[in-house]
């Protein structure tokens, strides 16, 4: 007696537990998946890209003792192979545009913009540059057009 009664009150409970707690979770772990899938097949940066300044100590802190790479210590070996690889593309086109490794597209924008009013072609039309002046602002807002291309294209 008493379910048929309280059947209709634990039905409207479970379908506003659906409602407000479980589809949220739901619809933010199908947007998580779908981004790590696009991730996957896009031709974005490469993984080395995404995780060159990723170091062991910053994963797991320092846990005071080397491990056995040879004759050198973990610190050491990491710390030769940082120093052999060359920038990577992304760490090239934000130093084009004067910024860190952790920027947003906003930080992006308002970059180029300035280097945009500082190297644009046109401010250098005037006479009292030289032409060696002109070419190297042209060449330099080129480096900028290329590097915030590139940054907007694989945010």
């Amino acid at each position: 007696m008493f379910w048929k009664v309280q059947l209709h009150l634990f039905i409207a409970q479970g379908i506003l537990v659906f409602i407000y707690i479980i589809w949220p979770l739901l619809k933010t772990l199908f947007s998580l998946l779908e981004r790590a899938i696009g991730a996957l097949f896009s031709s974005g940066p490469d993984i080395d890209d995404l995780y060159s300044d990723v170091r062991p100590e910053d994963l797991f802190g320092d846990t005071g003792r080397k491990a056995s790479f040879g004759e050198r210590g973990f610190d050491e070996w990491t710390e030769a192979a940082r120093s052999k690889s060359a920038p990577t593309t992304r760490e090239k086109h934000l130093a084009a545009l004067g910024l860190g490794a952790c920027v947003t597209s906003q930080e992006i924008r308002a970059a180029y913009r300035r280097a945009a009013k500082k190297y644009h072609p046109d401010r250098f039309a005037s006479q009292r540059h030289s032409p060696a002046q002109r070419q190297a602002a042209s060449e330099r807002m080129r480096q900028v057009n290329e590097a915030y291309d590139w940054l907007m294209a694989n945010r």
